[in-house]
């Protein structure tokens, strides 16, 4: 049983190692094609369906793993289906009344809203479609769905910059890969064994009803989650021009890269190690601290790097346009080391009863945003909202790193929750 659940680990490892090794060697190549108003489009699009995605599944995507019945995650598959896309056609009408508030032309805008409602659609049944098979132990194809994603949406983006599409270029490649994930997990995936009809339909409402604790208690949190890591786009959009938020979200795609790559790696195992420490011992204090201390050595050199030679790093790497990302990196250094180091760890919070904590750290970071980006309103220059965004993540680090050492300790009254 052990060796089977390793090769499990492994394959999906392997898939998301080799996913990523494709976006780190498109990003060099797409932001010399592409110009900073373009990653602009992109941000706003992503931005919103990182939103919606909480709203197009209302987190029943969770469901589907831990209900018994085989024959109810059929029905909620079905359920989060038509829900998905009435959802997503509702917000794309919601949405528009955006037009007034950033800065983009009405049809740039209306076109990036229109492929973030049918992003919307199709992001939330590749989660259903990932957790049905993650149900069923189809690894394989969860994997390679992932890396023909990741594959498409790099050749989609450099045929759409040759076609003259410009920004849509952008947006093509990203829903395309997506396509291609949904397409190749209900092809070579485990099919749902429910039927698209009006009697099925109703079965699957009321399978939601059923299961109905899901979106009670994981669509709070999860929406103040997404809405305050979304938060500093909005912002950017309606104050700066599209060169200053597309070149603080190619800094974003770049810094996240480390993160993705070992931060989730050690966070997996750090869960893993400290949630088998609690249960045993009720202390998993020693494992914590020397956990951070291992990722503050790896991280410590890469963030002087950055505070030091970001400018000559992203315009050698990225091109003489992308000069502003790379003074975004110098500032935003100490922020790298920060999430570098506590986020994966912060992992302790999802143990025992502790997920309480996770709202409260969201809805600390998201007063914390708003409170400096209004305080930075009254000079108004990039660098100046680029700090602000800094510190607001920065306290919130700061905090979820001494709740975590307090819980880690086994206390987990910490606040009065």
């Amino acid at each position: 049983m052990n060796n089977i659940f390793v090769r499990n680990i492994l394959k999906l490892a392997g898939g998301t190692g080799t996913a990523q090794l494709i976006n780190i060697i498109s990003i060099p190549i797409l932001a010399r094609l592409y110009v900073p108003e373009h990653f602009a489009a992109l941000a706003i699009f992503t931005s919103i369906v990182a939103i919606a995605s909480v709203l197009t599944t209302l987190k029943f995507e969770n469901a589907i793993i831990a209900v018994k019945q085989d024959l109810d995650a059929a029905k909620l598959v079905l359920f989060i289906l038509f829900w998905s896309v009435f959802s997503s056609i509702f917000a794309f009408f919601t949405f528009i009344f955006l037009r007034k508030f950033i800065h983009f032309t009405d049809d740039q805008l209306t076109i990036v809203v229109a492929f973030s409602a049918v992003m919307s659609i199709v992001s939330s049944l590749n989660a259903v479609l990932y957790f049905y098979n993650n149900r069923h132990q189809n690894y394989s194809v969860m994997t390679k769905g992932r890396v023909y994603a990741a594959f498409t949406v790099f050749a989609i983006s450099i045929s759409g910059f040759y076609l003259g599409l410009g920004a849509i270029g952008l947006l093509t490649g990203a829903l395309s890969g997506a396509v291609v994930n949904l397409l190749y997990q209900f092809h070579f995936g485990i099919k749902p064994d429910v039927k698209l009809t009006w009697q099925g339909i109703v079965s699957s409402i009321n399978s939601a009803k059923k299961y109905r604790r899901f979106p009670l208690f994981l669509v709070p949190s999860s929406f103040i989650d997404r809405l305050a890591s979304q938060t500093h786009t909005f912002f950017f959009a309606k104050f700066f021009s599209p060169e200053i938020l597309g070149a603080l979200n190619l800094h974003n795609r770049v810094t996240s890269l480390p993160a993705s790559v070992v931060g989730a790696s050690v966070s997996d195992v750090f869960k893993k190690s400290a949630n088998d420490l609690l249960q045993t011992t009720g202390n998993c204090s020693r494992l914590f601290f020397k956990t951070t201390l291992y990722l503050a050595l790896l991280a410590i050199v890469p963030t002087l790097v950055l505070g030091l030679y970001g400018v000559e790093i992203y315009t050698l790497v990225f091109g003489e346009k992308w000069k502003f990302a790379g003074e975004i990196a110098e500032v935003l250094a100490p922020m790298f080391f920060f999430s570098f180091v506590v986020s994966p760890v912060s992992a302790i919070i999802y143990l025992e009863k502790n997920q309480k904590f996770d709202l409260f750290l969201q809805l600390f970071l998201l007063s914390l945003l708003l409170l400096f980006f209004y305080f930075s309103l009254s000079e108004l220059t990039p660098i100046v909202a680029v700090k602000a965004y800094m510190s607001a993540y920065i306290i919130k680090y700061v905090l979820e790193f001494f709740l975590c050492a307090r819980l880690s300790s086994g206390h987990g009254k910490v606040l009065p929750l």
